[in-house]
């Protein structure tokens, strides 16, 4: 039975828009609580709360989005966008998720020494930086400054958490600590960034291809990355 074309846009729209719903929902909650973790003493159940919680709603955010990236190839009204877009939207996801999830197993795994566990980290962290070039050379090919160099970022992050990886387990809890503290900051960072170049458009009237925009969090969050390198080689 053929669906007519009207009921086939409402019925688009009503998922998205549900989906949007709570994405948004989620990366509210994500940004609200981002700093209990930060500012709550380390290893305390609220520290552990706050940080799963701050995990959860990112997750929850990252699949709204990833899912909302794929409806919009099969948007009825827009254009559809272009594959340098689409490839590099799924890719924004994929390095924000597995910066998180990277920053909660550095502890999970801590005091184990499960081969097949450290093997599949390997292969995700893999994952992420062939999908960085791949996402990069779309750019390229795309004449997209922006698309070329940003995953760079997430191809960087792959390539640190294989070193990690390639050296566990560690006997200095301050590595492994160094380690999830990166990680977690760099998951901020990407929700934050996420926030700026999608809703912050829309709020202020901003270009969303500003380079301010995409670099912002980035810049912003790397003396508190330093502070935490220094402060854990100090104790």
């Amino acid at each position: 039975m053929n669906i007519p074309a009207t009921a086939h846009i409402i019925t688009w729209e009503t998922w998205f828009t549900m989906i949007l719903i709570v994405h948004v929902l989620a990366g509210f909650l994500a940004l609200a609580t981002f700093w209990i973790p930060l500012a709550t003493v380390k290893g305390s159940s609220r520290h552990i709360f706050g940080g799963l919680f701050f995990l959860g709603a990112v997750g929850v955010a990252v699949i709204c989005g990833i899912i909302m990236t794929l409806m919009r190839i099969r948007d009825p009204i827009n254009p559809l966008p272009s594959l340098a877009h689409t490839t590099f939207f799924l890719y924004l996801c994929l390095f924000t998720a597995m910066a998180g999830w990277h920053g909660f197993r550095v502890f999970y795994l801590t005091g184990k020494s499960s081969p097949v566990s450290v093997r599949i980290e390997i292969i995700l962290s893999s994952i992420v930086g062939i999908a960085g070039l791949v996402t990069a050379a779309i750019g390229l090919l795309s004449g997209d400054l922006l698309y070329t160099l940003f995953p760079f970022i997430g191809i960087g992050l792959a390539l640190r958490q294989l070193r990690f990886w390639s050296s566990w387990p560690y006997e200095k809890f301050s590595i492994v600590m160094e380690e999830h503290m990166v990680s977690m900051l760099t998951c901020i960072i990407a929700t934050f960034t996420a926030f700026c170049v999608i809703a912050l458009p829309r709020i202020v009237f901003i270009g969303q291809d500003s380079l301010i925009l995409w670099f912002g969090p980035t810049i912003v969050f790397l003396p508190v990355i330093f502070y935490w390198k220094q402060r854990l080689k100090s104790s």
